[in-house]
């Protein structure tokens, strides 16, 4: 029973949760008061609650039901919180609350004992960019406990796989890759003894993630302990190869020539790193569709077993429309045409849309809330712009001002002026002056609801915002970006100017301090490799290396790559994880989240 003691920090939280926006998480409880049935007291109250959270209208609605059966959840009173939790319809949710509906579902089934109920609980969020570390961990912690119950071990290791790009301490680390080891040297074992070709090609498939995975982290930044564990990474001839015969679908000659040609020799610089004894052969699809179309053609008479490419958008749209085709492609650009590719068509991009979702993502985790835009006025900006506020939306948040420069000019003090409402303080001004009669000592104001700006920018605009932003009274407005502020190689010098901006990027760009052979290769080869198509070298790195887990046509994959950790959605693209950093004397720092 509760006594009153017990029931005040109960009724203080769940009042907190409907004066307050920040979630209420475990740590915030004031005492444990898990001890069975409620009084009438307590229920009474709580009713009175839920009634006034009920009156508020969408989505303030959902966010207070939210708040309250977080709060009873963690006070012991599980059922109640699924009773509440039930009343949210998930359809209707925005992004944001989404997640978090979710998450709370699969805890209160795990806390019931149910695995299969944790999974289903958790599918909606398949393919959906989590953004913060916390839910994101939470997330893959989840979807290992419940699978691991239920001895699904290929499950199990994806979410492990996918767990790593948030697990700091140390001990979790290796205690995680120990699992997966064991999970590899199982399936090595079933492969031997296994005879069916279909159960073969099924533990093929796990064994290859779980392996890929593991190498892959050998060669990235580990401690000594890590290392040594690594080393243990099993040796057998049951992994998948890369495919015998790789098809290359790029348009090698016009329009498109030159980032195609950074993306040709990333892929040749990961295929000469590798050794490998599969045979490439490239087909100049010149940027038209039909090309594109008669290359796949030719590539699948002559023997091709994968297919990489084509690049441009009116391409893959193009190839998009084979109901199922006959070998695995991944192409190089995302299809507009379909909101489901067919089975074998996999998609990665590079795409300015992705990363400015995840500014959003990782800007509201970060509790920001109040943004200003500030965009090239050309239809890059306007695309970027775009996908911003309409992943804003989603969370529940609202632009405050939304601005657009001219990205050839050096001086963009009008838009600032404009989005920073400066020019409604030196009218304020000049009318107060008029009304006394008298000149006034002025300092300009700018709008107070702002706290952060997000930019979209290359390295020339950017170097000239931030000083101008700080002339114009907003220094201490946070800015946000997308990578492409940043050339990919420090210039410290030149980039002193854009120190405090918060940008997310590759780990090609970002982890310049560690040994990468291919990087290496590219710039032993190339030595005047087109640094303004940096990141597709790294594209073309990427491309060459999933070719090895995406010939089986997996439906689910983590994989962590130079272009991100990706992630395969439902809808075949490979949703790409950016590391985040922030410019401190003229280099990019990376961010103490990002590992």
């Amino acid at each position: 029973m509760y006594s009153r003691d017990s029931l005040y920090p109960l009724f203080l939280l769940l009042c907190l949760a409907l004066t307050s926006c920040a979630t209420i998480s475990p740590q915030q409880t004031a005492g444990d008061t898990r001890s069975g049935s409620q009084p009438q007291e307590a229920k009474s109250t709580i009713q009175e609650i839920l009634q006034q959270a009920k009156q508020r209208r969408s989505p303030a609605r959902e966010h207070y039901l939210l708040q309250i059966a977080s709060t009873l959840f963690y006070q012991g009173e599980r059922d109640q919180a699924a009773e509440i939790l039930n009343e949210i319809d998930r359809e209707t949710l925005e992004l944001g609350l989404l997640i978090r509906r979710q998450l709370l579902a699969a805890h209160i089934a795990e806390e019931a004992a149910l695995p299969q109920q944790v999974i289903n609980a958790l599918d909606p969020l398949l393919g959906i960019p989590l953004g913060e570390a916390t839910q994101a961990k939470h997330y893959y912690q989840l979807l290992i406990n419940a699978h691991q119950s239920l001895q699904h071990d290929q499950q199990e290791a994806e979410a492990r796989i996918g767990i790593m790009a948030y697990i700091n301490d140390e001990e979790a680390r290796l205690d995680n890759i120990q699992r997966l080891l064991d999970i590899a040297l199982s399936t090595d074992q079933q492969l031997t003894d296994e005879d069916d070709p279909l159960v073969r090609e099924h533990l093929q498939q796990r064994l290859a993630q779980i392996l890929g995975a593991l190498e892959n982290w050998r060669y990235r930044d580990n401690n000594e302990l890590e290392k040594s564990l690594l080393e243990g990474i099993p040796e057998t001839a049951n992994t998948i190869e890369t495919p015998q015969q790789i098809a290359v679908l790029l348009p090698l000659t016009g329009r498109y020539s030159q980032p195609a040609q950074a993306i040709r020799e990333g892929i040749l610089s990961a295929y000469y790193d590798e050794q490998s004894t599969s045979t490439l052969r490239f087909y100049d699809t010149q940027g038209k569709k039909e090309h594109a179309w008669s290359a796949y053609r030719q590539a699948v008479d002559e023997g091709a077993g994968f297919i990489i490419g084509p690049l441009t958008k009116e391409a893959v749209n193009h190839l998009a429309m084979v109901e199922r085709p006959q070998i695995p492609i991944l192409a190089l650009n995302y299809s507009n045409t379909l909101r489901m590719g067919p089975n074998g068509f996999y998609q990665l991009a590079l795409a300015p849309e992705d990363e400015a979702i995840q500014v959003a993502l990782h800007a509201w985790n970060s509790g920001l809330r109040n943004p200003i835009i500030l965009v090239p006025d050309n239809n890059w900006g306007e695309r970027i712009s775009l996908a911003f506020q309409e992943t804003w939306g989603q969370l529940g948040g609202e632009i405050r001002s939304r601005q657009r420069y001219n990205p050839k000019e050096n001086d963009f003090s009008k838009p600032i002026r404009a989005v920073f409402e400066l020019d409604l303080s030196d009218q304020r001004h000049r009318s107060l002056q008029q009304s006394l009669g008298t000149n006034i000592k002025f300092t300009p104001r700018r709008r107070q609801d702002v706290d952060f700006a997000f930019i979209a920018a290359q390295p020339r605009q950017a170097r000239l915002l931030r000083p101008q932003f700080k002339f114009h009274y907003a220094s201490d407005i946070p800015i946000y970006a997308t990578s492409h502020l940043y050339q990919g190689t420090p210039n410290p010098q030149q980039d002193r100017d854009m120190d405090g901006i918060t940008f997310g990027d590759i780990p090609w760009a970002l982890d310049t301090n560690k040994v990468n052979s291919a990087r290496k290769a590219i710039l032993d080869t190339w030595p005047n490799a087109n640094k303004k198509h940096w990141r597709l070298y790294a594209m073309g790195v990427d491309a060459y290396r999933l070719s090895a887990f995406l010939q089986a046509r997996p439906s689910r994959l983590n994989y962590y790559g130079e272009t991100g950790h990706m992630q395969l959605t439902h809808d075949g693209k490979l949703y790409r994880q950016l590391k985040w950093a922030r410019f401190y004397r003229g280099k990019p720092r990376s961010l103490s989240e990002n590992r």
